[in-house]
């Protein structure tokens, strides 16, 4: 009997460890989750830098103002879905 007593207690030990482990695990998942999700705002936020770069970029080479090459690009996209359509 007290092999049965000192089992059953190494076993509520252990399940409080693992309790605890879980516990952890999840915290550092959370954590995880909200590094990513800053992560990803700050790509996106350096992609948008860089497209408004490229933007303005290609913009001097050909020019014209950026809203200018917008226009010019938005034509050229409705131009080509309607060559497609036929």
């Amino acid at each position: 009997m007290v092999e049965a007593a000192e089992l059953r207690k190494q076993l509520f030990l252990l399940e409080q460890e693992l309790a605890r482990l879980n516990e952890r695990l999840l915290s550092l998942y959370y954590l995880m989750a909200e590094a990513l999700e800053e992560l990803d705002s700050r790509l996106k936020s350096v992609e948008e830098s860089n497209l408004g770069k490229l933007i303005a970029f290609e913009a001097g080479k050909l020019g014209v103002s950026e809203e200018q090459l917008l226009r010019m690009a938005a034509e050229f996209v409705r131009k080509r879905m309607e060559d497609n359509k036929l």
